[in-house]
């Protein structure tokens, strides 16, 4: 009977202890893109600065991050090598951070060749940032 109880109760501890150790979602794949952007130095927003990156998200896929020292009014994303696939997507006044989710409807179009980003602030018809997301060769 003291075998068994110490048994059962070994059981019971090996259980526990294996029910605490968190499970690692499966290797994510490294990205295969890559991100140049740059300024296009219009005259007084010369001090404008965007930080573009790229992750994956869970459930989601590659999200495309920015975030600006300026407050940005509107982004114009076109898919690379498609003619007439420019979407606009525009922001409140005091916005300096935004998010895209790549893999979604809207932007799947891209995907492949990659993407072109517009920045514009406020006041100023002309883009202030430019980005270019392409697949990596």
């Amino acid at each position: 009977m003291k075998k068994l109880l110490s048994c059962l109760s070994l059981l019971l501890v090996i259980n526990a202890a294996t029910a605490q150790i968190k499970k690692l979602p499966g290797k994510l794949a490294p990205l295969k893109r890559e991100i140049v952007n740059r300024s296009t130095g219009q005259r007084g927003y010369s001090n404008v600065n965007i930080k573009v990156e790229l992750t994956l998200t869970e459930g989601k896929g590659e999200t495309l991050s920015f975030t600006s020292n300026t407050a940005i009014e509107k982004v114009e994303i076109s898919f690379a090598g498609s003619p007439n696939s420019k979407q606009v997507s525009t922001y409140n006044a005091d916005t300096k951070e935004g998010h895209f989710y790549l893999e979604s409807g809207a932007y799947k179009g891209g995907l492949e060749k990659g993407y072109l980003l517009d920045f514009f602030v406020k006041g100023f018809d002309k883009p202030v940032w430019v980005c270019a997301v392409t697949a990596k060769k």
